[in-house]
C-alpha cells in the first residue's frame, strides 16, 4: 500500500455530529486507556470508549454506541475506498476518544510496517473554531503534514505512519471528540 493521506471536509452532518456526541459523552463507560494497540504505555492516556477490539465488540459497549460507531463506519469505509481503492473488510478496532484542552498526544503507529491497514478519525464535536486551535499530523518520509481540526473532517491514512493530535487550545469550550477506526483491506488478487 502506498503511503497516501486523504482528508475529506463535512463527512458528517452537524446534525448526526451532535446527536452522536452528546450520546456519546453521556455514556457511564468511559476509560481512561492508551490509543494504540502496540502496547505503547508511554503516551499520556485519553478517555476512551471501546467499540470494537481485537475484531469484536468490546464488552462494555452499550447497544446504542455500536449502533453510532457502526453508523460512522459506513461513512468511513468509503472513504478508504476511495484512498486506496480497495475494500475494508474488516474493523481491527474502533473507539471514540475525548482529548480536553492542553492534552498533545505523542507520535506513534497503530500498526506495523508489513501490514495493510487504515486509520481513519473523524471529528464528531458539532462545532469548532479555528481559534479553538487543535491539529491532526502524519509524517510521511520524515516530513510533517498538518490537518487543522474541523467540525464533521475526516482523515484516512496508512496505519503505519507515525501521527499525533494536538488537542485544543486552553479555554476552548468543547473537548474534542473523534472516532477512530483501523481497517484491514481486502487481499490484491492478480
Amino acid at each position: 500500500m502506498s503511503k497516501s493521506v486523504l482528508a475529506l471536509s463535512e463527512t458528517i452532518d452537524k446534525e448526526a455530529r451532535t446527536l452522536i456526541y452528546n450520546q456519546v459523552r453521556s455514556c457511564p463507560r468511559w476509560r481512561w486507556d492508551h490509543a494504540t494497540n502496540l502496547g505503547d504505555t508511554t503516551e499520556s492516556p485519553n478517555p476512551i470508549l471501546k467499540v470494537i477490539k481485537d475484531f469484536k465488540r468490546a464488552p462494555e459497549c452499550t447497544d446504542e454506541i455500536y449502533e453510532l460507531g457502526c453508523t460512522i463506519t459506513t461513512m468511513q469505509k468509503e472513504i478508504v475506498k476511495q484512498l486506496t481503492g480497495r475494500d475494508a473488510v474488516e474493523i481491527e478496532w474502533l473507539n471514540f476518544q475525548i482529548t480536553f484542552e492542553g492534552h498533545h498526544g505523542r507520535y506513534h503507529t497503530d500498526c506495523g510496517q508489513d501490514e495493510t491497514r487504515v486509520t481513519v478519525v473523524t471529528m464528531i464535536t458539532p462545532d469548532w473554531k479555528p481559534e479553538y486551535g487543535g491539529a491532526f499530523y502524519i509524517e510521511i518520509d520524515d516530513q510533517q503534514y498538518e490537518f487543522e481540526f474541523q467540525a464533521g473532517m475526516s482523515v484516512a491514512f496508512d496505519s503505519s505512519l507515525r501521527h499525533t493530535g494536538v488537542g485544543a487550545r486552553i479555554g476552548s469550550p468543547y473537548p474534542r471528540l473523534m472516532c477512530c477506526c483501523m481497517y484491514v483491506l481486502d487481499q490484491i488478487t492478480h
